[in-house]
């Protein structure tokens, strides 16, 4: 009985014993290492942390970070900062070692890319042409492949342009999103080269101006306007030309002050019906001034019409009876300060009126 007494008493001493030794400590090392983005530039004040621990520090100015105590084991390291796209990396950590783990951080972009080829109407590719973002200062020429790349293109709708001397211009609209790549592609065509088959000057040492001008049945033209070269005053200047633009004739016009002709029509008869203003003849400041020419610019008739005031002719054209039809204004006639007037003429010029319009 005393040594079963014994034998317990020893067995609580060991159990008192076991339970009041210190635990074992768990194995650690440490992680260090540098945050930098993707140039390469350190990046300060990044979170990094050991992922499913309260384990975590920031990047010193450095780009430096090192935490301490984190044990012994795999694990996930995680490195994040506003504004860039987080980076996570598994790493082995052994005791009492120090492992090193470096982070490059993408920034999140707020820019996509467009890219294409510029190509001709015979699906050539055209080089050095330019294309540029509408807006923006981006813009760049394409190569002998007529391919082109534009990066940091901002996101959103943009208007993309392709251009070249030489060719229409092209522009095409495009939804440009961040970190994408958007594919534009043109086909330019060729500009129609308006080519000067001849030009002619005519006119004295004053003012000459022409205000209408049509092509006759024979192939050549016929010019209406004034001159105030040949006197010291305007006059009506009936211009005739040969299809090469060489003048066949030239005739003047008028009284004793100023008359101007805004339109010439060839008529039926090979002659030719003028229409304008006077302040020669009739009874107001202007009146309207039409004239009857036969094929060599011979007066045929005149007429005027008009009242006390202000009367002008801008149009005129052959009707299918054979008489004519005339548009211009009238402050003479009328309810309104100027006012539409109308005057339709058998072919003698013989008229009835018909001035229309309000204030």
């Amino acid at each position: 009985m005393k040594k079963i007494f014994h034998l317990l008493l020893l067995l609580s001493i060991s159990l008192l014993i076991t339970q009041c030794a210190a635990p074992v400590e768990q194995p650690r090392g440490s992680v260090r290492g540098t945050v930098k983005d993707s140039v390469n530039q350190l990046v300060e004040d990044a979170t990094v942390v050991v992922n499913t621990t309260n384990l975590r520090t920031v990047t010193d100015s450095q780009g430096s970070y090192q935490i301490s105590n984190v044990p012994a084991g795999k694990w996930t390291i995680t490195a994040s900062k506003n504004g860039y796209t987080p980076e996570s990396k598994v790493v082995y950590v052994e005791a009492g070692q120090t492992v090193t783990v470096n982070f490059t951080l993408a920034p999140v972009t707020s820019t996509g890319t467009v890219r294409g080829t510029v190509r001709d109407n015979n699906a050539q590719p055209i080089q050095d042409a330019t294309v540029a973002v509408q807006g923006t200062e981006l813009q760049t020429t394409t190569n002998s492949d007529g391919q082109y790349e534009i990066t940091n293109v901002p996101a959103g709708q943009r208007t993309i342009i392709a251009s070249k001397s030489g060719y229409v211009s092209e522009s095409k609209a495009v939804n440009v999103e961040a970190g994408q790549v958007v594919t534009v592609d043109f086909q330019l065509r060729l500009q129609e080269v308006q080519q000067v088959v001849w030009q002619k000057v005519f006119g004295g040492s004053n003012d000459d101006r022409a205000y209408s001008i049509q092509q006759t049945s024979d192939g050549g033209y016929i010019v209406a306007g004034y001159t105030w070269s040949s006197s010291n005053r305007e006059e009506v200047y009936i211009l005739k030309l040969d299809a090469n633009g060489n003048k066949v004739w030239e005739k003047t016009f008028g009284g004793s002050y100023d008359d101007r002709a805004y339109c010439i029509q060839q008529t039926s008869d090979g002659g030719y019906i003028v229409a304008g203003y006077t302040s020669s003849a009739g009874v107001g400041s202007y009146d309207v001034y039409i004239l009857k020419l036969d094929t060599s610019g011979n007066e045929v008739w005149s007429k005027t019409f008009g009242g006390s005031y202000d009367d002008l002719a801008w149009s005129i054209q052959q009707t299918s009876d054979g008489g004519y039809i005339v548009a211009g204004y009238t402050s003479s006639f009328g309810a309104g300060n100027y006012d539409v007037y109308i005057i339709k003429m058998d072919a003698n010029g013989n008229t009835g009126a018909y001035p229309m319009g309000e204030e």
